[in-house]
């Protein structure tokens, strides 16, 4: 893309979201507020088209999971959503959602698939996917424990959880879905065990794919690295954003999107994470 100031490569982002906006409503609710063109409640209106009556959410808001039915997945992106766009916890969409969680959780800490959920299509790898399993429980922790929301009883299973099933050698050398629970968990969630030492580790291994730039995209690190002041990034070097911004600038698109890695259903979220990216850097 020819040389545009933040300004003019955000609206170009929001232009390509403003034309995936049928089918991706979300997305294209949270670009608006970052270029200050909308607000939470345009994001709460979006959400709605994907949430159940049960509380959860489903219907392809995790693009890689189509079915209709409530799973955790997509309410990871629920949460997700709400935190960056400040949705009030007392918002029914949230705590519908939060009584969901509360209410489907296992006692082994873990959520799984709704029936019916495997009988839609579905990406491979979640498919197979094995519970109980870090991800998606301790992302749903962790995020959980940002907006202040959680039961005592959900959060204790969560660490009991965490205690069984972490892995140092993942925490050291793992891959971009091995690293993402703990990245998504022990910034936000004091009590896990060896919390400290653990952080410290992940922020190292973190930092050393940033300089062998084993991340496909400066999206995916930005999911690891977590907000700009958080424990991580507060832990990498001074000029990781600026790192993240460059490559960003170089790889968008002609259209105004950023393009993912894991197909082209993924572009809106990718887009609206690159704008989030580059709408912190001009704010500074």
């Amino acid at each position: 893309m020819p040389d545009r100031s933040i300004r003019e490569r955000l609206t170009a982002a929001q232009s390509f979201l403003e034309s995936m906006s049928v089918e991706r409503p979300v997305e294209a609710a949270i670009g608006r507020t970052i270029t200050g063109d909308g607000d939470h409640s345009g994001v709460v209106t979006a959400l709605a088209r994907y949430q159940n009556v049960d509380g959860g959410f489903g219907h392809g808001l995790e693009p890689d999971i189509s079915a209709p039915q409530s799973n955790p997945f997509a309410a990871r992106v629920a949460l997700h959503a709400v935190i960056e766009t400040g949705i009030p916890v007392t918002d029914p969409v949230v705590t519908r959602l939060v009584g969901w969680l509360e209410g489907r959780q296992g006692d082994d800490g873990c959520w799984r698939w709704e029936p019916g959920t495997l009988d839609h299509p579905i990406a491979p790898w979640f498919a197979g996917w094995e519970f109980p399993a870090l991800n998606p429980a301790l992302d749903l922790a962790g995020a959980l424990a940002r907006l202040g929301l959680g039961s005592e009883r959900l959060h204790r299973r969560c660490r009991d959880l965490y205690a069984r099933l972490a892995n140092p050698d993942e925490i050291t050398a793992g891959d971009y879905y091995a690293l993402l629970p703990y990245a998504e968990s022990l910034p936000w969630l004091p009590d896990l065990p060896d919390r400290d030492a653990s952080l410290e580790a992940l922020a190292t291994h973190i930092a050393r794919n940033l300089t062998e730039g084993t991340y496909a995209t400066p999206q995916e690190a930005a999911e690891h690295i977590g907000p700009p002041d958080g424990p991580i990034a507060t832990r990498l070097p001074a000029d990781t954003f600026d790192r993240l911004r460059a490559d960003l600038l170089a790889s968008q698109a002609a259209d105004g999107r950023w393009q993912s890695s894991f197909g082209s259903h993924w572009d809106p979220y990718q887009t609206v994470s690159g704008m989030a990216i580059l709408a912190h850097d001009a704010s500074r």
